[in-house]
């Protein structure tokens, strides 16, 4: 049975597959053109007998994480679903949530916190990213905390990794470059508050082995909570007309 609708989330690779591009436009908007791979997704979509439709999203205006992904809604064809309105998603431009930075999500407990004392590099650890960096990393890889944090991915953590940005200098200033305080990871609190989840309602504790490696894993992959529920309440408001047209419940 197929369903009356869907939504589903990707990586924006999909869309520029296999021909496809993406530009600068107006306001230094990204604009997408679809690739070979993206349009014979539709079309299969289109041959179920769906109506797609789809947008690239960036997270930047929910959480403060430069993060784009391709969001599609779908629906069957006989449901006459308006087009969606992709601008109403968006929070309104006076949104405190729209201007805030990395330093605003960031523990201001760090001196106390246990978690945080084990998100710090070893000796050994910040040695082998002086190295790796030729001696530059705290202008490579660490956070600037004063912008939107660039986009998580699942490998975070990783010392050789470019997509790996460190905290160089905690929300109140405090430096961390070796003397005393070495350079740390995000917090898996602060990544799941990245990433516009709630630790007070998300458990991100390690288990009883202390390990945290999976939580990052598992946060990388996941869609932005926010950005879901509002395409999620965009999707509903046509729900609620095509409930109107068709009889149908939701």
């Amino acid at each position: 049975q197929r369903p009356p609708y869907f939504l589903f989330e990707n990586v924006i690779g999909l869309v520029t597959m296999d021909g496809g591009s993406a530009w600068r436009g107006v306001d230094q908007v990204r604009v997408f053109q679809p690739g070979r791979v993206m349009d014979r997704i539709l079309g299969a979509f289109r041959e179920c007998g769906y109506k797609v439709e789809w947008r690239v999203i960036n997270s930047r205006s929910f959480v403060p994480q430069y993060r784009e992904r391709v969001y599609f809604v779908g629906s069957l064809l006989e449901l006459d679903f308006p087009d969606m309105n992709w601008e109403n998603i968006y929070p309104p431009k006076d949104d405190k949530q729209r201007s805030m930075v990395l330093r605003d999500i960031m523990c201001l407990d760090y001196a106390t916190n246990p978690g945080i004392a084990q998100c710090e590099l070893t000796e050994r650890q910040w040695t082998k990213l002086q190295q790796v960096h030729a001696g530059n990393a705290t202008k490579i890889a660490g956070f600037d905390t004063n912008t939107i944090a660039p986009t998580l991915i699942s490998s975070y953590r990783s010392l050789s990794s470019p997509a790996t940005k460190f905290i160089m200098e905690e929300a109140d200033g405090t430096l961390r470059r070796g003397n005393p305080l070495r350079p740390r990871v995000l917090s898996p609190h602060e990544f799941a508050k990245l990433m516009g989840f709630d630790p007070d309602h998300f458990d991100v504790s390690p288990p009883v082995n202390e390990e945290i490696g999976h939580i990052y894993q598992v946060l990388g992959n996941a869609v932005v909570p926010p950005v879901i529920e509002a395409v999620g309440r965009e999707m509903y408001r046509n729900m609620a007309h095509v409930d109107r047209n068709h009889g149908m419940v939701m």
